[in-house]
């Protein structure tokens, strides 16, 4: 996505955001480029079509980073614990941010998490960036890490309910009252990984 398209793009995701997905016209998207709003169904069908663009570039997104994390518990007998605990948090964090969308994803998840009562497919994006990761690929990491003796024994289920819950959070932007910081985001999952007793 280019050009025209990725501006509108862009300014929906900023709208969305912000004002609430149904609280913004296809007019208030197209006035931010000072174009009318007919000229935006040349580059999507309707407001609910650039909804599920949002979704697609999220999951996009989101897989090539993941495709990534398929080594990494190869990497458990090799290298510490707080190195394996680094580059996961890298992956979801400094990796997304890294693509030249710290300001863009941020918002696109939280639209994602507002969206998903009313939208099945939100709500199947957010059962999957905040759950299914984790157990995908945490889960595995945290039990070798267990049976090679590598870490004091940890309740799993218990530390990826702390996980997940905290990354939902981290989601959540300034607009809501559960909004925390970038920098407290980070932090806060650095020190729950710290929970961890390496041996």
């Amino acid at each position: 996505m280019t050009g025209t398209k990725w501006d509108l793009f862009v300014a929906a995701v900023n709208l969305f955001s912000t004002k609430g997905y149904s609280n913004v016209s296809i007019r208030d998207i197209a006035s931010t480029l000072n174009i009318k709003a007919a000229s935006m169904y040349n580059y999507f069908d309707s407001k609910d079509a650039l909804l599920l663009q949002i979704y697609d570039f999220c999951q996009y997104h989101f897989d090539n980073i993941t495709a990534n994390l398929d080594n990494l518990i190869d990497l458990v007998p090799q290298i510490p614990p707080q190195q394996i605990f680094e580059k996961y948090l890298s992956f979801f964090g400094d990796e997304i941010y890294g693509l030249g969308l710290y300001e863009l994803m941020p918002k696109v998840l939280k639209i994602i998490l507002e969206e998903a009562s009313r939208d099945k497919r939100a709500e199947q994006l957010v059962v999957k960036l905040y759950y299914h990761y984790p157990k995908v690929y945490l889960r595995p990491i945290l039990q070798k890490m267990l049976e090679l003796d590598l870490i004091e024994p940890i309740d799993i289920d218990l530390f990826l309910k702390l996980y997940c819950g905290l990354e939902q959070r981290g989601s959540l932007t300034h607009g809501s009252k559960l909004a925390m910081s970038g920098h407290d985001w980070r932090k806060s999952r650095r020190l729950l990984f710290d929970m961890i007793q390496v041996k």
